[in-house]
């Protein structure tokens, strides 16, 4: 739906943001040195390996000194080792500095390590300390580098691996429709039926018996242009008596008062208990708040309606979602910050709709996506920032365990302790090499954060806010 693809965007644009407050300054650097270095020649094939033959690599030994520099990790940017990887440091700390060692040490990298190619991070530096080689930064603030050569298209290879096999990275569910919508100037909608993306609707007409009376009642939204719908008129024509009354005023609308009525991505329902029909839209009332709008029939207005703007005591804001028969909401996450998608299926009764009561677990997107397609590990994680203590799922059930720093976490589904929605619950999550873990969280009410522990969840865990 097309305020579905909204909603996203909007967290493209929060993350956007939040890489933009990135920006660092060089401060100084040393006079220019060099240094030489044994390195393996680049493949150029990925099929047959030749033996190696050594050739004299210049290895800059400038020293990089940042302005105020903290290292920032954004996930939308980050990669992650999906196994276990040798690497070797190029600079234990680069929070001094960033400057290649004498000597490079050989570490082993667990299944999940979290890391940032630099070039990425900064690309304004243009950087190339090791040529031929790329320079990852760790959370904790080691720069490494990799085995690397390179395929006969000029791909890197990093430990013998195509870049697909050795990263992994976030994934994104977005369904935009890439090219330019078809105007339909009279589109009548269906019920059950959603948009096709490839249409733009100008005036969308609904013929129905609205009012109960056994005679095809019209509702029609009236727009000058497919291009600003904003600017409509919604008419009633009364099937029995042929009277038109004008019921705009009677849509919702944003807080702004300039935006509301119907929009493109309204669909049009039947309840099955009464027969009576309904309208389910949805829009942003205000910088990425969506609020969901279900409209029947009133004997004295026509229209009514009523709002649906969170299925939390933490009035999460969500996107109104139809597939495969049944309704559902997407909406932000208040674990590991609000970026993560998740989606919940709701309920419909004729005049409202609600968190489908009989759902325990609350589920993130990326990890029904990765259900559904049989994947292991999904496409949205973060990652902890410290010893995190948990539980790991083992042949005998939940024992004790701890994740180190810097390793990436897939969040799966979270269920609240009690039937209602409460105070705590218990988080469900994946790591790279898809052993199993939980964690018990706390949250106050009304309040879009929440602790691990009476600890802050962002002290534990990298969380990303935006909106």
């Amino acid at each position: 739906m097309k305020n579905k693809n909204t909603i996203l965007a909007c967290i493209l644009l929060a993350s956007m943001l939040i890489l933009a407050s990135c920006d660092l300054d060089i401060l100084s650097s040393s006079k220019d040195s060099t240094t030489p270095a044994l390195t393996e020649a680049a493949v150029e094939t990925t099929e047959t390996t030749p033996a190696p033959t050594e050739t004299t690599v210049t290895i800059s030994t400038e020293k990089i000194v940042f302005d105020e520099y903290e290292p920032y990790f954004n996930v939308f940017s980050c990669y992650y080792l999906p196994q276990e990887e040798k690497a070797f440091i190029f600079d234990n700390s680069i929070r001094d500095g960033l400057q290649a060692h004498n000597e490079f040490a050989e570490v082993i990298l667990p299944a999940g390590t979290v890391m940032a190619d630099f070039n990425e991070l900064r690309p304004d530096l243009n950087l190339n300390l090791y040529p031929g080689k790329t320079l990852f930064i760790l959370p904790d603030d080691r720069c490494v580098f990799f085995e690397q050569s390179a395929s006969k298209t000029g791909e890197p290879i990093y430990n013998g691996k195509p870049v697909e096999e050795f990263l992994g990275g976030m994934e994104y569910y977005y369904d935009y429709y890439e090219g330019t919508p078809k105007v339909v100037e009279n589109y009548e909608l269906l019920p059950d039926t959603p948009l096709d993306p490839s249409i733009a609707p100008q005036n969308i007409i609904i013929n129905v018996d609205w009012n109960g009376d056994g005679k095809t009642d019209t509702i029609m939204r009236e727009c000058a242009s497919a291009e600003r719908t904003w600017e409509q008129k919604v008419w009633f024509t009364d099937g029995a008596t042929g009277t038109k009354t004008d019921i705009t005023d009677r849509f919702a609308r944003d807080q702004s008062e300039e935006y509301g009525g119907l929009t493109d991505s309204v669909m049009l329902f039947k309840d099955e208990k009464t027969g009576r029909y309904a309208l389910i839209d949805c829009f942003d009332t205000c910088s990425c708040d969506y609020s969901i709008f279900v409209y029947s029939y009133d004997k004295n207005t026509i229209v009514t309606y009523t709002e649906t703007y969170g299925v939390f005591t933490t009035e999460t804001y969500g996107v109104f979602t139809y597939e495969d028969g049944r309704m559902y909401e997407e909406y932000g996450s208040f674990i590991f910050g609000n970026l993560g998608t998740m989606r919940t299926p709701l309920v419909f009764d004729g005049k409202s709709v609600k968190t489908d009561p009989s759902v325990r677990e609350f589920w993130w997107q990326a990890a029904l996506e990765a259900r559904e397609t049989g994947d292991e590990i999904p496409g949205y994680f973060s990652f902890t920032l410290q010893e995190v203590p948990v539980e790991k799922m083992t042949a005998s059930g939940y024992e004790d365990a701890v994740i180190p720093a810097g390793i990436a976490v897939f969040p799966k589904y979270f269920i609240w302790n009690d039937k209602e929605i409460g105070d705590s619950g218990t988080l469900y999550f994946v790591l790279a090499d898809g052993s199993e873990y939980r964690i018990a969280f706390e949250q106050e009410p009304h309040d879009w954060d929440c602790t691990f522990g009476g600890v802050p969840q962002g002290e534990l865990f990298l969380c990303s806010w935006g909106g």
